[in-house]
């Protein structure tokens, strides 16, 4: 949603809808303008685009919503479309005088600053705001993975883009402004409205996911525009006027000038104090009306937010679901083969074995089983054992170990056939083949990743990760290595996330 101080320079298309509003706003409330422009995706056979523009003239200047949607003949239209921003708000932009009131209208930027941190936590955490707020932080290099000046372009009348300049560090704004609202070496914290809740929403994505985002060509501004969008669209199309609240506020000034040319025949008797309640009673209706839309929209915006961290919640109890699945079936698996190649399960290991299905266990003791039950398949190094201490504290081991095992057979099964395009199939979210650019061409930063395996300095860039937050309990990466002339994995690391950044967490 746009507004602007003025018509003027728009060009012929706006020009003849500002001297129709002009016309309309001569009643006592001016109605508005709504006009639909359908065209097919010119990559998608079957695909419409449908572009709905609402122009209304109010008493400090002209209101300007559009409404973009898709319409697709049947469904064997499967491609997703790409979010992107109407060329039309690009069009008004370069050509009105655009309302300081409008979100997202400039760019803005911190420094390390208590003050602007604590500025920055109170306009978040201000029950009036509305919008998402996009920060955006920068990498080891010093500068964002994207432009924020084009993103903010696309999300103008969306969000706010506010961007951490070089000289912000992420430990300082986070003792300022909590892990929950910060952003560090080059990840992006979206940071929805807090509305009635404690805290305000969030969805962060770090730098991994956003390389892994580039790597696989998507654009990322269009990924940021379709998370926002599928979080505000609920709430912001209650601000679109559509042909339907055009047609009934015409009626409404239709009524209204009927009851002014009745007053104007000066009758009077019973007829008089009849229709007059009548038209009270209409009135009162649609205050009525009105009033259970705004409540009705509200339910909908709560259940909206309420279902988006539902489905996160969901995908993560899914996936430890999935991998306790997995351990119980290899475990008894392994208990009941005595043909492998690997040694017979002794009565010691298979008591530790039955501990684990009752508790989960430490990373050591998940490195040492996964080594005892694989001993031809899979190597744990002293460092990784040491970082292993370093994570004593780690409370997902049924899922860690559920991920050991399937590095110790799906995964080394996929690499003995030469092929490592199918690990994410098995490994999901959880399993990455490398490091982030900026940390594999960073020798201060690729040290942490290299470990000694039969007296050779080897770098470890693969690596599974459970969690994201900066919390031993809740986050561990496990880097390995691929030794393929003995068909074995070397684990070298398994503890908290190594170093991202010279400033970074």
């Amino acid at each position: 949603m746009l507004r602007y101080s003025s018509c003027e320079g728009l060009g012929p298309f706006a020009a003849n809808c500002a001297l129709h509003l002009s016309t309309l706003s001569t009643r006592r409330a001016s109605t508005g303008l709504i006009r639909t422009f359908p065209n097919p995706d010119s990559d998608v056979h079957g695909r419409q685009w449908i572009t709905e523009i609402g122009i209304r003239v109010e008493s400090d200047g002209v209101l300007f919503t559009t409404l973009l949607e898709t319409s697709d003949i049947s469904t064997q239209v499967t491609d997703i479309p790409q979010s992107s921003r109407p060329k039309v708000v690009k069009y008004l932009q370069n050509n009105c005088n655009i309302s300081k009131d409008t979100i997202g209208l400039g760019l803005k930027n911190i420094s390390n600053d208590e003050e602007v941190f604590r500025a920055l936590l109170a306009e978040l955490e201000r029950p009036e705001r509305k919008h998402p707020v996009v920060l955006v932080s920068c990498d080891s290099s010093g500068k964002p993975l994207l432009n924020p000046r084009s993103l903010q372009e696309q999300l103008i009348g969306l969000a706010q883009v506010v961007v951490c300049d070089q000289s912000v560090d992420s430990w300082e704004m986070e003792r300022a402004l909590g892990r929950r609202y910060s952003a560090w070496g080059g990840a992006i914290n979206v940071i929805f409205p807090i509305r009635n809740r404690s805290v305000c929403p969030r969805r962060l994505l770090l730098v991994e996911h956003l390389e892994e985002l580039k790597s696989n060509d998507k654009y990322l501004i269009g990924e940021l525009l379709s998370i926002i969008t599928h979080t505000t669209n609920g709430y912001r199309k209650r601000l679109h006027f559509s042909p339907t609240d055009v047609r009934a506020k015409r009626q409404k000034d239709h009524r209204e000038f009927l009851k002014q040319k009745y007053s104007e025949l000066q009758q009077s008797g019973d007829y008089e104090e009849l229709l007059n309640e009548a038209f009270e009673q209409i009135d009162s209706y649609d205050s009525t009306i009105e009033a259970l839309k705004d409540e009705h929209q509200q339910i909908v915006d709560s259940f909206e937010m309420e279902k988006m961290e539902l489905e996160d919640t969901n995908e993560a109890l899914t996936e430890e679901i999935r991998s306790n699945s997995y351990t119980i079936s290899e475990l008894k698996r392994q208990l009941g083969s005595t043909n492998s190649g690997d040694q017979v399960l002794d009565a010691e290991l298979i008591q530790i074995l039955s501990e684990t299905l009752t508790y989960d266990p430490n990373p050591e003791q998940c490195l040492m089983l996964v080594e005892a039950m694989y001993p031809s398949r899979i190597v744990v190094l002293d460092s990784a054992l040491t970082s292993a201490r370093d994570s004593i504290s780690f409370k997902q081991g049924r899922k860690l170990i559920g991920l050991l095992f399937k590095l110790a057979t799906e995964y080394i099964d996929i690499l003995s056939q030469g092929g490592d395009s199918k690990a994410k199939d098995i490994f999901g979210k959880s399993y990455s083949a490398n490091e982030s650019e900026t940390v594999e061409k960073s020798p201060e930063l690729s040290k942490f990743r290299q470990f000694t395996y039969n007296g050779v300095d080897t770098y470890m860039f693969k690596h599974l990760r459970i969690g994201v937050a900066d919390n031993i309990a809740e986050t561990i990466r496990v880097h390995f290595h691929w030794d393929s002339e003995k068909s074995t994995i070397v684990i070298g690391y398994c503890g908290p996330h190594l170093p991202i950044g010279s400033k970074s967490h």
